[in-house]
């Protein structure tokens, strides 16, 4: 009867809000909880501060990959670039659909570059073509510097990367490698920003201009 319950929910949860709507006398101290719970809010603040397009298939058999989707903002980039009254040169190529992959690490003591392999191989047997369009995500609950190890297999890697800081529903900090810069990004930039009291929030930018996701997003 519990499983047939719980599998009944699971049928309802579809965002980070359902999710603690159908929690319900789940022990919220355990460690599956907890670990879905932080799956749920990367979930949330990457689609809500990035306009990624994102589904749990978090379980036993989600071969390594809690988060799988697409990130449409890139793909429309070129309706930003303006073109004078004249310009008779060929129109901006329509980027392909990026695939956005997200392995969630909610642990306190920090990403260690097993972490980045274990990903690495996890999107590789994913997408095993190379040239295919995709950034596989590290997130992290860790308040922890990543360790130089970590950072040097991650800049170093050829596949396209990023490392996300995620605490308390808030995107504390982003990372791409220079791949994912270079052959994805296509002159997205991560810059960071204050507030008064001096807490910092990565926000994007394109050719010099702030980019809210919400503003020239379309569904793809």
């Amino acid at each position: 009867m519990r499983t047939a319950l719980n599998r009944t929910k699971s049928t309802l949860i579809h965002d980070l809000k359902s999710f603690l709507q159908h929690a319900g006398l789940t022990d919220t101290k355990s460690t599956v909880y907890q670990g879905t719970l932080f799956e749920w809010q990367t979930h949330e603040v990457l689609e809500k501060s990035l306009g990624m397009r994102l589904r749990r298939v978090g379980g036993k058999s989600d071969g390594g990959i809690d988060l799988r989707g697409t990130w449409p903002l890139l793909r429309n980039l070129s309706s930003l670039q303006k073109r004078k009254p004249n310009d008779l040169s060929p129109a901006p190529v329509i980027a392909p659909l990026t695939s956005i992959v997200v392995q969630c690490k909610n642990t306190k003591a920090g990403c260690t570059p097993d972490h980045v392999r274990s990903l690495v191989g996890s999107a590789g047997a994913l997408y095993p073509d190379s040239n295919s369009s995709k950034i596989a995500i590290l997130a992290t609950s860790s308040n922890k510097r990543y360790t130089a190890d970590t950072i040097s297999y991650f800049m170093d890697s050829n596949m396209p990367l990023a490392l996300a800081r995620i605490c308390n529903v808030q995107l504390e900090s982003l990372l791409f490698n220079p791949v994912a810069e270079e052959t994805i990004l296509n002159g997205l930039t991560v810059t960071t920003q204050y507030d008064i009291q001096n807490h910092s929030t990565p926000i994007l930018m394109y050719n010099g201009h702030i980019i809210d996701p919400s503003e020239i997003l379309v569904d793809s």
